[in-house]
């Protein structure tokens, strides 16, 4: 992580209420339109809105990369765009926060926060893209996806099961089916979340849907002889979603690993010991989103200190996917978005390549 970013973060931490209270006091002080937009909603729901963008501040600043935020920025941007929330929103939040940081930050602190919301309100100049649909009728097992899609939001779970367990009896191996169905509906659902096709209630459904399916799945997959190596994997603390990463480690069972999958919000002292105690090959890590990050590195520091660094750290999740050497600012040994990577990262890892 990098030490001015560090600083500045644990600043930020330290006051983000205060800093966040602020900045919603002088945007709705204002006389612009985003003023007048924001006038009559709620202030606390303001304030917490304004404090996220600063915790998202904090792990940019903390691991040296700014373009954390400016991605976390366009995602907001987009997400705002399909609400109907004019854009100017938040131009003007943006705006209003790096001038209450400009005014309270300690004037060697300024120059960075500065900087980085900069970059991020010159994304707000640009027009939102609407998020295209994952259902991509090329790819594989379009029909199926689309038909077990429509079964989940109808509520028919046991049809939408069937779909899915019927294309694995056709012989389609775990990890397609993990990729091109149930990975396709889950990010097709979060992108009908984003505009307001469906609500959390759908959403929660389809996620407890694909949980029982993969336990299904796991149990008939055909599975690769034993390779004598042993994966631990979990999602890091703060981090509460782990079927992606219960995903990745049911196909490095199926390609003959031995795999321990703690499940999410895993505290890293009781990470380091599981792979003490275990004695792995390997530590794969899901992040999730760039608020972990920080999380992540004490992870990671725990598990070099608790292995004697003898013990390789494989990381994953949307931030390193979209910033591909990210890995390097958490400490880790290398990272991968998506499980045909993961599953080559690993064997170069342990020098089964």
């Amino acid at each position: 992580m990098d030490k001015t970013g560090m600083f500045l973060a644990s600043l930020l931490d330290a006051s983000s209420k205060a800093y966040a209270a602020g900045a919603v006091s002088r945007l709705r002080d204002e006389s612009g339109a985003a003023a007048e937009a924001v006038r009559d909603w709620n202030y606390g729901l303001l304030v917490d809105d304004a404090e996220t963008r600063l915790h998202h501040l904090a792990e940019a600043v903390a691991a040296g990369r700014p373009e954390l935020f400016e991605s976390e920025t366009v995602w907001t941007r987009e997400l705002h765009a399909a609400q109907g929330v004019p854009v100017h929103v938040l131009r003007g939040m943006l705006q209003s926060l790096r001038d209450e940081l400009d005014e309270s930050l300690p004037p060697a602190q300024v120059g960075l926060a500065h900087a980085t919301l900069e970059r991020a309100l010159r994304v707000t100049e640009t027009p939102a893209t609407r998020t295209p649909s994952y259902l991509d009728p090329q790819a594989p097992y379009a029909e199926e996806t689309a038909r077990f899609l429509v079964a989940v939001l109808e509520g028919r779970t046991d049809d939408a099961t069937q779909i899915v367990l019927d294309v694995q009896d056709q012989g389609a191996a775990l990890g397609t089916i993990h990729t091109e169905i149930l990975g396709r509906a889950q990010s097709e659902m979060g992108r009908m979340w984003q505009v307001g096709e469906v609500d959390v209630a759908d959403e929660h459904l389809g996620s407890r849907v694909v949980e029982d399916l993969l336990v299904l799945l796991r149990a008939n997959a055909k599975k690769a002889p034993r390779i004598g190596k042993r994966v631990l994997m979990a999602a890091i603390s703060g981090n509460m979603h782990d079927i992606g990463a219960r995903m990745i480690a049911d196909q490095f069972i199926e390609a003959g690993w031995d795999t321990l999958f703690l499940g999410s919000d895993v505290p890293g002292v009781d990470l380091a010991r599981a792979a003490v105690d275990h004695d792995v090959d390997l530590v794969a890590l899901s992040v999730g989103i760039s608020l972990n990050l920080r999380a992540t590195a004490r992870e990671i520091e725990a598990i070099r200190t608790a292995t004697d660094g003898a013990v390789p750290v494989l990381v994953g999740g949307r931030p390193f996917r979209d910033h591909r050497d990210l890995h390097i600012a958490v400490g880790a040994d290398a990272s991968a978005g998506s499980a045909k990577g993961a599953l080559q990262r690993a064997a170069e890892l342990v020098g089964l390549d």
